[in-house]
């Protein structure tokens, strides 16, 4: 009977060739899962945008009847009344005001711009606001608010220049012009259009208004 020779536990294991076995590569760590982006939607970063401009002028309405039949002669589309309630917050710089209108979104609108008789730029931020009575709540508390402006707006739309025809609550009836920009455009381009509505609807000089209906409201 063959003897089996007993293996020293202190050797290297060998294999049945008599060669030692090939060392193993250490195990790779598997990647963690990485959750692909929904399709067709951009990311947060893809969202975010600089202020939006545009170019603006206010005056007062001497004769809202005939600058509503100007409007229709000039072939502007009637998109209708609109009406709206803005809250205003103290701020250091700025405005800042929450636009509510029933049945639209709500929407938190920051901007800035020169006072300035006829037209003037603004850049403006718009946030769409799901739960406005909320928030109105939270930054009355830690900005408080400066005054409440409520009206009805005659909205017209007209190569690209919004007109208001605006009733303030407590100041009366108004014309406002704005020459909304596309992304990357110059708004100073819609000048002389602008110029031309003054003309047809017959703003002189002594109508311009330099403030906002927030300015005329507040107590002085």
């Amino acid at each position: 009977m063959g003897v089996t020779a007993c293996q020293d536990p202190h050797e290297e294991p060998r294999t049945s060739l008599g060669r030692p076995p090939a060392p193993r590569a250490p195990a790779r760590p598997f990647p963690a899962a990485r959750r692909p982006p929904p399709r067709n939607q951009p990311s947060r970063l893809a969202r975010i945008k600089g202020p939006r401009r545009n170019l603006e002028l206010k005056a007062r309405d001497r004769d809202h009847a005939r600058s509503l039949r100007v409007c229709g002669e000039l072939g502007a589309e009637d998109q209708g009344t609109l009406v709206q309630r803005d809250t205003y917050f103290a701020v250091p710089r700025g405005r800042l005001k929450l636009r509510e209108e029933p049945g639209a979104a709500a929407t938190l609108i920051a901007y800035e711009r020169p006072d300035l008789a006829g037209n003037m730029e603004s850049r403006y931020r718009l946030v769409e606001v799901p739960e406005p009575a909320e928030l109105r709540e939270a930054l009355a508390a830690v900005l408080g608010i400066s005054v409440v402006v409520s009206k009805t707006r005659r909205l017209f739309l007209y190569e690209g220049v919004r007109i208001h025809l605006d009733r303030v609550d407590d100041l009366g009836d108004f014309i406002e012009f704005e020459g909304v920009a596309a992304d990357g455009d110059d708004p100073a381009r819609f000048g002389a259009l602008l110029d031309s509505l003054r003309g047809s609807l017959d703003i002189r000089e002594e109508d311009l208004v330099r403030e906002s209906y927030s300015d005329l409201l507040r107590p002085t």
